[in-house]
This record gives structure tokens, C-alpha cells and sequence, in this order.
């Protein structure tokens, strides 16, 4: 047995010497410069939830880059270009139809600033039917049921786990196919994006203090990594039939192929009642772009068919847009490459870790503790703007994390995670709060630091600079993280000083039940008494994506990255 198994190995070895690989996988040089981008990628500290000095990020991001400059050098132009985006749009369209689409009131063209979008030729009726696109026109893994792709992909465990990555493979396997039937779909995707991910160094450095730009950086690195992986497993792989290992595998399509899907991915139902929704590429509904509203786009289980519902109505000459959920700037710049004014699902992911340098016995205590309640450590959370900045989240390990030792012995003994959890991210505010509102408003400050220019510069840049592109993009992000940043620390210095002042009131006798109202009764209080709280404008309501967002596995919405 262990013999006839060498001589299988030997024999596989011997067939696969026989396959004449594409260059960008059989040169020895594309191949050295793959291995070093594995090593530099895959050895790199960017995926810490600790922001790291913005020299050594950047001293990171420039070796990376200059890998991936190098070796996009040495692998050329792309074996199978794609003709102008613009000049494919009337093939495209006749394709959609004769396959059985319907969009009689809709036409691509192109709009200021956002680019290319659908425009309405006729009236449209708000909830009336504007676009059904039938699953055999859609981009899922079902498509590979026969194809050499599926080998590769069922064989392959970072590709098994990873249905996003299938996806984009599927994608460029279909790209280097001049056959395919989805030729006209791959001609009008977008040849170039404002993601984060392709901006220059100069550009990139305008998200300098922005916690965007640790994310940007970490993207590429993980792409990057991704490529140098599956470009290993293509050159074992070695099959005569996969376009892939004969045409081409080239770093600039592969981060073509995942652009797409992170800017374009959705869910359907599958067929199958127990499996899960699959990762879908959904033609000319994709190029919706985005506007404030709701979502009014479902997947026909009965027609097998992806239909969209306007959101309003829409006269002839109005671009025709969909919702894309309740997503903040950074998000959206990431992954979709635009940002907005006025997002009222915004917020600024803050990392927070525990101190390494406390007594270990502590140290293990709001481990427990933060474990018992689900929080991960180190971890992000969202600051929003409005008079909840924080969330119960965010409360909750704040508190942990600058309790005392009598403290923690005290949440320690209550048995019941339920109650220790209500307990810890409860909004009702009491003394013992002041050190977690003190580091709240110290760490919100202090993130307001790094950036290059001031809130007020970027208004002005903004109101009076007429940016356009990806730097009016990064601006927007840039002056919303400010303004939750400035609200939330501005909010959390308010309550401890309130906190501050009814603890030396209570030394005088003031009742302490007056002191565990929620913020908002103790605002009731306030104006009863004659003191007038400021207005928040439209921009400040409160909004919470966490309590509000919908479970839409069923229904198509433009979705996530593939960090």
C-alpha cells in the first residue's frame, strides 16, 4: 500500500510537470517576489485592535507596497483586458433582456460624482417594481456544479471557509473565460474603484488619524496575503483545465475580482431548505447607487428571481437609487468606496484594550468578567453621535476596566451572567461611574489628536474648497469622525461633572436617590426647573444600528469585506 501510494505521488508529480502553468505562476521571479509578500503579509502586526505609532504603520504599508508595485511590474498587463466600461453598457442591456430581465423604465448612464448609476426614462411609482433580475443571470458557486473551478474550490480549506473569496475566484475564472455567458456582465464592472485599497500613497495619507487608516492598511495586507496563498495552492494545484493555472493569475485581477465582491456581494436563498443563503453577484441591480431610506428589494423564492421596489416615486431624468442598510462612512468607504454627509448610521470604531502592565490577579478578574458578559478583549466599539454617544457595550467594559479591586470582588460574586451583565451595562449612571466617564472622555480627546488638520479646516475645505473624488470623500469621513469624537467627549465630561456635583451635594445631605436617575430624567429635572437643554440638529438624532438593524439574510443588500 505505502508503495502504489509513492507511485501515485510520483505519477501526479510527473502530470503535473506536464501542465505549461501561466506565467504569472511558473516565473521564477513572480514566484520570489509572491513568496517575500507571504512572508512580509503574513509576519505583519496589522491585524492588532492597538493602534500602532503612525511611523511604524506606515513603514509597514510602504514595504508591502513596494512589493506589490514590484511584482505587478513584473507580471504586465492582464492576458484577457476588458474593452471600455462605457462602450459595453448596449450589449449588456440586450443581454439582461433576451435572458429574461425587466427594467422597461430604467437606463445606465453616467452622473457627477458618483459615476455610473441607472436613470429613469419613465415615471416611477413609489413600491412600484423597477427591476427583477432571474436567478439564471445571477453570479452564485452553483455555477461551477461541472466546471474544473469546483476541484480547486472543494479541495481547498481557506476557500471552503472563506464563500466571499469563492466567489471573487468564480468571478476571475469567468473573466479569463472568452466564452462565458457572462461576458457581457463582466464587461461593465468597474475596471477601477475609490476603495481604499487602490488610493495612492499620497491619497491614503489624507486618512492620516483616522482609524480608517489602520483598517486600509490591514485590508491590503490581507489581500495581499490571500493572493500569495491561493497562488501557491494554483502552482500544486496544476490542473490543464482550470484558466486559471493556463491563463493567467495576475495580482491586479485578482484584487479586481475581489473588489467586486466586497462592493457588490448579497445574499439569496439557496434551494435547499438547510443551507444557507448564498453570496451572489446580482447584474444591473448592483449599479444602484445609494441614497437614505429603506430596504424594498426581496428575492421571488416562487419565480426564483431578485425583484427591487422603488423607494419613492422618481420622474424621467432622476437617478434611480436603493438602500444600502444602516452602515457607517467607514464601512461604506471601505468597502463600497464613498462616503456621505449627514449618514445618520455613522460612528468611530475606538479600540480599547486591558493594561498589560496590572497585577495579574486583577488582570484576570476583568477578564472573567468581560468574558462572562461576551466582550472581547482587545476590541472595538462604536461611538455614535447624538446624546447616547456610548453603547451598552462600550459601557459596559468601560466600567470593568476602571473599576477597583473592591470593585470587581463585588460583580465577581453575582452568579448569574444575565444580572451581571444587566448590571454592567445598565445606563443608569452612579458615582462609581466617574472613572469610567473620566477615561470615556480622555480616550474620545485624545483620539482627536492625531489628525493632521482641524475640525474646523475640513468644514472649510469642504464649504469653500470644491473637492471632488476620493478627497471629498475622505474629507466627509474625516469631519463626522470629528464631530462624534468632539460630541462624545464634550457628552461624557457633562455627566461627570453632574455625577461630580450631586456626590459633594450628597455630602450635605441630598438624597441619593436623585443621583441614579437615567441622564435623561435628570434632563426632565433640569428643565423643570428652568434650565433649557440646546436643541440637536438633524444631524445629532439618536441612532442606534445595533437595536435597529434588520435580519435581511434573505434579502439582496450590498455587503462586507474579505478581511
Amino acid at each position: 500500500m505505502g508503495k502504489k501510494s509513492r507511485k501515485q505521488q510520483q505519477q501526479h508529480k510527473s502530470d503535473a510537470q506536464k501542465v505549461k502553468l501561466c506565467a504569472s505562476l511558473s516565473d521564477k521571479g513572480v514566484c520570489k517576489l509572491v513568496e517575500e509578500l507571504w512572508n512580509k503579509t503574513s509576519n505583519w502586526s496589522g491585524g492588532s485592535s492597538v493602534i500602532p505609532p503612525p511611523a511604524a504603520l506606515w513603514e509597514d504599508y510602504e514595504t508591502i507596497r513596494g512589493i506589490i508595485d514590484a511584482l505587478q511590474q513584473r507580471q504586465g498587463p492582464s492576458p484577457l483586458p476588458l474593452p471600455p466600461r462605457q462602450e459595453s453598457y448596449g450589449d449588456f442591456l440586450s443581454w439582461m433582456s433576451h435572458e429574461g430581465a425587466k427594467f422597461d423604465k430604467l437606463e445606465i448612464d453616467e452622473f457627477p460624482e458618483v459615476g455610473c448609476g441607472l436613470r429613469v426614462r419613465e415615471t416611477i411609482e413609489e413600491e412600484e417594481k423597477a427591476i427583477v433580475v432571474p436567478e439564471s443571470l445571477i453570479i452564485t458557486k452553483n455555477i461551477i456544479s461541472k466546471a474544473p473551478l469546483l476541484a480547486f474550490i472543494s479541495q481547498d480549506p481557506l476557500l471552503t471557509a472563506m464563500p466571499n473569496l469563492a466567489l471573487a475566484m468564480i468571478l476571475l475564472n469567468e473573466r479569463y473565460n472568452s466564452d462565458s455567458f457572462w461576458r457581457p456582465y463582466i464587461n461593465v464592472l468597474p475596471q477601477e474603484f475609490d476603495l481604499p485599497l487602490f488610493y495612492s500613497r499620497e491619497e491614503l495619507q489624507e486618512l492620516h488619524g483616522s482609524p480608517v487608516l489602520l483598517e486600509a492598511v490591514s485590508q491590503l495586507r490581507n489581500i495581499s496575503r490571500l493572493y500569495s496563498i491561493i497562488h501557491q495552492q494554483l502552482r500544486s494545484h496544476s490542473d490543464p483545465h482550470l484558466l486559471l493555472c493556463t491563463v493567467g493569475f495576475h495580482y491586479a485581477d485578482f484584487v479586481w475580482a475581489v473588489s467586486c465582491v466586497m462592493s457588490r456581494q448579497n445574499k439569496i436563498p439557496s434551494k435547499k431548505h438547510n443551507e444557507e443563503p448564498l453570496l451572489a453577484l446580482i447584474p444591473l441591480w448592483d449599479m444602484a447607487n445609494h441614497n437614505t431610506g429603506r430596504i424594498l428589494t426581496d428575492f421571488d423564492v416562487d419565480t426564483r428571481s431578485c425583484v427591487c421596489y422603488s423607494m419613492s416615486k422618481y420622474s424621467p431624468g432622476e437617478e434611480f437609487r436603493i438602500f444600502y442598510g444602516e452602515r457607517g462612512n467607514s464601512d461604506l468607504l471601505l468597502n463600497q468606496g464613498f462616503a456621505y454627509e449627514g449618514n445618520p448610521y455613522d460612528i468611530v470604531k475606538i479600540p480599547i484594550g486591558l493594561s498589560r502592565g496590572e497585577e495579574e490577579m486583577t488582570r484576570k478578574m476583568r477578564m472573567s468578567l468581560l468574558d462572562r458578559i461576551k466582550l472581547k478583549v482587545p476590541g472595538q466599539f462604536p461611538v455614535r453621535s447624538g446624546v447616547t454617544p456610548f453603547s451598552p457595550e462600550l459601557i459596559g467594559f468601560t466600567r470593568v476596566f476602571t473599576a477597583s479591586l473592591e470593585l470587581l470582588k463585588e460583580w465577581m460574586e453575582l452568579k448569574d451572567d444575565k444580572e451581571l451583565q444587566k448590571t454592567l451595562t445598565s445606563d443608569k449612571l452612579e458615582y462609581r461611574d466617574i472613572k469610567a466617564l473620566e477615561f470615556l472622555q480622555n480616550r474620545c480627546s485624545l483620539l482627536l489628536h492625531p489628525y493632521k488638520t482641524s475640525l474646523e479646516e475640513d468644514e472649510a475645505i469642504l464649504k469653500h474648497g470644491s473637492p471632488r473624488g476620493r478627497v471629498r470623500n475622505m474629507l466627509i469621513l474625516r469631519i463626522s469622525e470629528k464631530r462624534i469624537l468632539k460630541n462624545a467627549t464634550q457628552l461624557a465630561g457633562q455627566e461627570k461633572e453632574k455625577l461630580q456635583k450631586s456626590e459633594e451635594k450628597d455630602k450635605h445631605g441630598v438624597s441619593k436617590e436623585d443621583l441614579t436617575k437615567l441622564p435623561s430624567e435628570v434632563e426632565d429635572m433640569n428643565r423643570e426647573e428652568g434650565h433649557e437643554e440646546e436643541k440637536e440638529s438633524p444631524e445629532q438624532d439618536i441612532i442606534n444600528p445595533l437595536s435597529k438593524m434588520e435580519d435581511t439574510s434573505n434579502e439582496p443588500t450590498h455587503s462586507h469585506d474579505l478581511d
